[in-house]
This record gives structure tokens, sequence and C-alpha cells, in this order.
């Protein structure tokens, strides 16, 4: 069942943002145009003010691609489930759990692809093409100089290759699911549910950054410590790598601790405490 959701999820929300990436991959190739030939001084005043204006809307369409991925995570949640589609969803033969993975996987799928595209549209934009191959030659010599490295710190890099991918994705599945959970709890109220939703993100929200600062001040205090002080200098002498370890490593830790955490209260709510009126 969960094959079935998330083909209906991709179908649904590709239809509006695969024609986005098109448009912002046409305009990057626009932009690249007009500067080019603002470059060769071909009618340079003619150019400039349609150079601007095609800027302008390829900016503005990386900026709505993003905030359309978000629209699209909030409303697929809030509509297809919170709403009057939720009396449909939730008769077929799904779990509250299939559901929320569905839409999860969706969200972030929609998301790291909208920054690959952003990213491949800026280079499309003003990348210079002769730099292309010198791009691969340097991404050539890289590989051949990483044969030379010491196998310990080839070890570090693979880690912190493994660390850094954590990270990207459990920070983007945790961002994802406290929007779901906020959601959820928002449905509690039997009036202006919408707002309730965007008042449990904003409290989680400030919860967290609370809990941080307060987290800080001993964790400072600590540090100050002689016995502390000298077992981190001495670890990071051994280890040079360990403070990108205990940063990547760290970061993706407390983000797959806070996917649990909003991911079970979202489901708890969705299967105890459902309130479609």
């Amino acid at each position: 069942m969960l094959g079935k959701l998330l083909k209906y999820e991709i179908k649904s929300t590709g239809r509006i943002l695969l024609p986005m990436y098109g448009a912002t991959l046409l305009l990057a190739l626009l932009t690249r145009l007009f500067l080019y030939v603002g470059s060769k001084n071909i009618l340079p005043k003619l150019f400039f003010l349609p150079t601007a204006g095609v800027t302008l809307f390829y900016g503005l369409a990386m900026f709505a691609l993003f905030v359309m991925v978000l629209v699209l995570i909030v409303q697929r949640f809030y509509k297809n489930l919170m709403g009057d589609e939720g009396y449909l969803m939730f008769t077929l033969p799904a779990t509250p759990t299939h559901h929320i993975f569905a839409k999860l996987i969706t969200g972030m799928m929609w998301t790291l692809a909208s920054v690959l595209v952003v990213v491949l549209s800026l280079m499309a934009a003003f990348l210079d093409l002769p730099s292309v191959p010198s791009i691969f030659g340097g991404f050539t010599e890289l590989l051949q100089d990483l044969g030379k490295v010491p196998a310990e710190y080839m070890a570090h890099g693979w880690l912190l290759l493994f660390e850094w991918i954590g990270l990207v994705l459990f920070g983007t599945a945790a961002n994802i699911l406290m929007i779901y959970a906020s959601i959820a709890i928002g449905q509690l109220f039997n009036k202006h549910k919408l707002l309730a939703s965007f008042g449990a993100y904003f409290g989680i929200s400030a919860v967290f950054q609370l809990l941080n600062t307060l987290a800080l001040i001993p964790l400072g205090m600590a540090i100050n410590t002689t016995h502390i002080t000298t077992w981190l200098d001495t670890f990071f002498e051994t280890n040079p790598l360990g403070i990108l370890h205990l940063m990547f490593g760290g970061c993706a830790g407390v983000c797959l601790v806070l996917c649990v955490l909003f991911f079970f209260t979202t489901d708890i709510l969705l299967r105890k405490r459902l309130n479609l009126d």
C-alpha cells in the first residue's frame, strides 16, 4: 500500500513541480544567452533591460520553486489527511504510518530534487563552458591524489562523507516531520486548526531554541574545566578531523532523534486523537 500511496503523491505533486523545474532551467538558459550577447557588446543598450528582466525572473523562479515545495509539503498533509479528503484517505487499507512515510519520502525527494535543479540551473546560467572540462579534470586529479592519502585519513574521509549524507537526509526529514507534528497538534482543536498548527510550529521551534541555549550553558562551563579542556586538546591533537566528526556526526544524531520524536508524535496523534470535524 505504501507503494501506491507514493505513486499517488508523486503524480499529484509532480504535475506542479516538474513544469516549474523546466521553467527554471529555461530561464537559466535565457539568462546565459542574454549575458553572452551583452558581453559581446552586441546592441548593449537594447539588451540591458531584457537581460535584467530575464535575470530577475530567473531569481524569482528559484525562490518560487522552494516556496512551492514548502507549500505542497504543508498542503498535501493538511488538506489530504486533515481536511475533507481525510475521510476517504483513512478508509483506505493503509495505516497512519503509511500515510506519513508516503508524504515524508515525497517531500524529501522534491526538496532534494529542487536543490539539484537550482544548482544545475546556476551552472547553466553563470558557469563558463571552458571551465566545465577543467572541473572534470580537477575531479580526476583529486581521485588520483586520494590514492596517495594514508588509509587512516581515507577512513576519516569516507566517515565524514557518510556523516554529511546522514546530516542532509535526517535534517531534511526532521524539518518536514516537524511540520507534520505541528499540523497533527493543530488538528486537535475544533476551530482554527490551520492557525493552531502555525502556533504549534512556532511553539515547538521556540522550545527547541530554548533547550539548545540552555544546553550550551553547562556545556560551555564543562569545557572550561581543566580536565575536559586537557581531554579535548589531546583528542584533537590525535584526531585532527575530530571537530568535523563532532559537527557532522553530532548534528546528524540530533536530527535523527528529532525525526523519531516528531514521527511518533504525529503517528500517535493520527491513530489516537484524529479529529476531522
